[in-house]
């Protein structure tokens, strides 16, 4: 899974920019993307994958006999000191870091509020907007929920680390933020959104999700292109929106 959700978002990222023959490659094992982060569409390529992905873990908890589930915030906790899901500090090197301060957790707060949270919002809107509003609007709330809950990485490419053990749970790096119990509450808080959106609007979204790009269906990792240190690293570069573009920052 590592491999497939690093990919995904590797490859609507920077399909434009990766050489000619690797993008044979991967052409061949179907990992072109029909569009890019942030065009039209792509906010339903967006809900979809991480909603697969999801019912793709649950399906693995219920036949491992765990009593246990995916489920996400109700509503985002607004305190950086909340008991149960404080924002962890500011570490070196982290990315986009004004994403842990008080004007931004004020920002996406209002905007979780006034806007995602909001039938009246909702139903002037296409579940595709939203998506792609979550995901790279001006004001990404996806990539702010990123950075706020990071802590620092426990995997910094020290050859003596393993870039697959479990502790390797970096959330501002899509190749092992799913393993960070975070992304589950805050991608479980988002595909709450499109469970809204239908009650809003009185429709299904089972038909426009169904015609969304999730990539190739989740292979054994020996079946995958396996991403090579480079791709990892402008992957984790691109995750984030640069501070420079947030409303809160201008």
């Amino acid at each position: 899974m590592r491999e497939h959700h690093a990919l995904w978002h590797y490859v609507r990222m920077a399909w434009p920019a990766i050489p000619p023959d690797r993008l044979k490659q991967l052409e061949a094992m179907h990992w072109n993307p029909p569009r890019q982060k942030g065009a039209w569409n792509s906010g339903l390529d967006f809900l979809a994958m991480h909603r697969h992905m999801i019912r793709e873990v649950k399906a693995y908890i219920h036949a491992a006999g765990l009593n246990d589930d995916v489920q996400g915030w109700t509503d985002i906790p607004s305190d950086p000191n909340d008991k149960d899901w404080p924002m962890p500090p500011a570490y070196p090197g982290m990315p986009e870091p004004d994403c842990k301060q008080p004007a931004a957790t004020e920002l996406f707060s209002g905007l979780a509020k006034n806007q995602f949270c909001s039938d009246t919002w909702l139903q002037q809107h296409s579940l595709d907007y939203l998506g792609i509003q979550i995901e790279s609007g001006v004001n990404s709330i996806h990539d702010w929920m990123h950075i706020h809950w990071s802590a620092a990485p426990w995997f910094t490419w020290d050859s003596a680390k393993d870039i697959n053990d479990p502790k390797n749970d970096w959330l501002a790096s899509p190749y092992s933020s799913h393993i960070n119990k975070h992304f589950w509450k805050l991608h479980g808080w988002i595909d709450a959104r499109i469970t809204q959106w239908e009650t809003a609007n009185h429709k299904s979204a089972t038909l426009l999700l169904m015609g969304a790009w999730m990539g190739p269906a989740s292979k054994r990792m020996a079946d995958m292109p396996m991403m090579t240190d480079d791709e990892i690293r402008a992957a984790e570069a691109a995750f984030t929106v640069a501070t420079t573009d947030l409303a809160f920052h201008a």
